[in-house]
């Protein structure tokens, strides 16, 4: 089976500068580590990408879009491994713990306090109250404890400050 070649060309040809790029194909110079840190070690796993971004590029770094390079990935281990297997539907309840959980956590550490950040933390909130809500009407409720203390540890719980170089 031959990878597929998928070409971005939203951004066009030209290398330019972006706000996110997803971890499933960062290249990052160690000097870039030692500068900004690595992945934040509490995000386990999901948005540990998005923090890092926002991160860089609040502390003056820049993130480069490269539509020339490739990559090739096969499955997001962290997906694949926290997604629900036979018997369940979707995805798991750690699955949905950990993104909301880190979503907020995001939010909490990197935006701007005022009007934005408020809305994206109650934009969270709502689709939180949406998860449980199909989880309630698919038949699956023992995943709502799960999904509401995500919201509950995104919200309240001490923020992580330990980044990791590697």
């Amino acid at each position: 089976m031959s990878p597929k070649h998928i070409c971005d060309e939203s951004f066009g040809s030209d290398i330019t500068e972006t706000d996110f790029v997803s971890g499933c194909c960062m290249f990052i110079p160690r000097s870039t580590l030692i500068e900004f840190g690595g992945f934040c070690e509490e995000y386990v796993a999901y948005s540990e990408d998005n923090e890092w971004s926002w991160r860089v590029r609040h502390a003056g770094g820049k993130l480069i879009y490269v539509p020339q390079a490739m990559l090739w990935h096969r499955v997001s281990s962290s997906m694949k491994k926290n997604t629900s297997q036979k018997g369940d539907a979707g995805t798991s309840s750690r699955a949905y713990y950990l993104m909301i959980r880190n979503n907020l956590w995001t939010i909490r550490l990197h935006a701007s306090p005022g009007g934005k950040k408020m809305l994206a933390l109650l934009i969270l909130v709502g689709i939180t109250i949406k998860i449980v809500a199909i989880c309630a009407w698919s038949g699956f409720p023992a995943k709502i404890p799960l999904v509401v203390r995500g919201l509950v540890h995104g919200l309240v719980n001490q923020l992580p400050r330990h980044y990791s170089f590697g």
